[in-house]
């Protein structure tokens, strides 16, 4: 994959496939890396390489014309399946729609299509849209020749120095291949932990034996053992995988506290509780403000950001993310929402089960308070939602300010 970040193109075969190649061609053009199932996809598993070749993509771009979603309604279908995944993963997502093109009803976890950004294309103004594309995209083009001779150059001796330090230091962390990758994949970006760890036992690096350990509970093995293993695994590994892993060890510690054992037992509660504390947690910060003239309810998940307003206000902002959204509005007394991808926003590998408010401010005509809620969605992936609205919901003369910053780990 380039190191600038590659693409993965879906579309429906029957309806998109002439202006899925002319978008792979005019990206490809740029510099861009590409990938395209009919042109890219090697020999093997057809759905596992799909799904990992989205899984390490950066941008998801979904080819849309006349009858493309149509089928989407099936539980069956392979595009509705791709875009679930891309979702899942928290891929940056770009719907590029043909003339002609209508959304039909929608499957629950489809629904926020509609309101991602689009680009509209026209054989007119085909060159113009991918313009407009290239600059939605996450992933970067190559260089021009002379500074990429540079950075070859540069890559040759960063090479080099790997080399030397694999020799040198013994890894056995290696890419095992597909069991391995997907394994990866499903725990520690999807949260599937079930269906990923028994890819791992198999073939997992340093995560086989907790893996392994997990397959096995709870008739061989307790939480606290489990706890243990997955921090020592954390230990031996790179970033970020090490986050991962020490935010699953986190998991089976509170676990085990929660059990009977150290219910009924005072010192091993203690003991259990000590050990937590010494798990490394990945500190990150964001702030939401605005103005909001009623309510404001802000899903946030490891893939995306979702703001609904109820009353319109604004400007609105989110504060403290590596690549930040602009600020925006939603009109007085309507209602809005805005969806934005968080994909290498948040650190990778932050626990969400550690975030928490740590400031609230507000000013305005109007008295405000917050409510705050970490919880897990249908795909069972750990989020929170901060809603803020006024204390009295009956008012609505003049609005409030807000300033709230929310915190995980230290």
């Amino acid at each position: 994959m380039n190191s600038s970040g590659q693409i993965f193109i879906s579309y429906r075969r029957l309806t998109s496939p002439d202006l899925a190649r002319s978008v792979r061609a005019s990206l490809k053009e740029r510099g861009f890396s590409v990938f395209m199932d009919v042109h890219d996809l090697p020999s093997g598993s057809f759905d596992q390489k799909l799904l990992l070749e989205i899984g390490s993509a950066s941008d998801f771009i979904l080819i849309l014309s006349a009858g493309s979603m149509d089928r989407c309604i099936n539980e069956d279908d392979w595009l509705r399946w791709e875009i679930a995944h891309a979702f899942k993963s928290g891929k940056n997502i770009v719907p590029v729609k043909a003339r002609g093109f209508e959304w039909p009803p929608l499957p629950e976890e489809l629904k926020e299509l509609p309101y991602l950004q689009a680009v509209e294309t026209s054989h007119e103004l085909f060159e113009e849209s991918m313009e407009k594309l290239a600059k939605l995209l996450k992933a970067r083009p190559s260089p021009p020749p002379a500074r990429r001779l540079k950075l070859l150059l540069a890559s040759a001796f960063a090479l080099l120095l790997a080399v030397v330090t694999w020799v040198v230091i013994p890894h056995t962390d290696r890419q095992f291949g597909e069991n391995y990758n997907l394994g990866r994949e499903l725990c520690f970006y999807q949260d599937q932990w079930k269906q990923g760890v028994t890819m791992l036992a198999q073939k997992g690096g340093w995560f086989q034996e907790a893996a392994a350990a997990e397959l096995q509970f709870p008739e061989k093995s307790s939480e606290l053992q489990l706890a243990r293993l997955w921090l020592a695994a954390g230990n031996r590994v790179g970033q970020p995988d090490k986050w991962h892993c020490y935010r699953r060890a986190r998991y089976w510690y509170l676990a085990a506290l929660d059990g009977p054992d150290a219910k009924a037992d005072t010192q091993l509660a203690e003991s259990i509780k000590s050990e937590l504390t010494h798990v490394p947690l990945l500190p990150a910060k964001v702030i939401f403000k605005g103005q909001s003239n009623a309510r404001e309810t802000i899903a946030v998940g490891p893939g995306a950001i979702r703001w609904r307003s109820e009353r319109g206000g604004g400007p609105f902002e989110i504060v403290g993310l590596e690549t930040p959204p602009q600020p925006f509005r939603v009109r007085p007394g309507e209602q809005g929402a805005r969806n934005f991808v968080s994909t290498n926003v948040f650190p990778d590998g932050v626990d969400f089960s550690t975030a928490r408010v740590i400031r609230a401010e507000f000013g305005g005509k109007n008295a405000a308070r917050y409510h705050f809620e970490t919880r897990r969605n249908a795909a069972n992936i750990l989020g929170f939602v901060l809603q803020v609205e006024e204390k009295n919901p009956d008012r609505h003369d003049g609005g409030f300010t807000f300033e709230i910053t929310v915190c995980f780990g230290n």
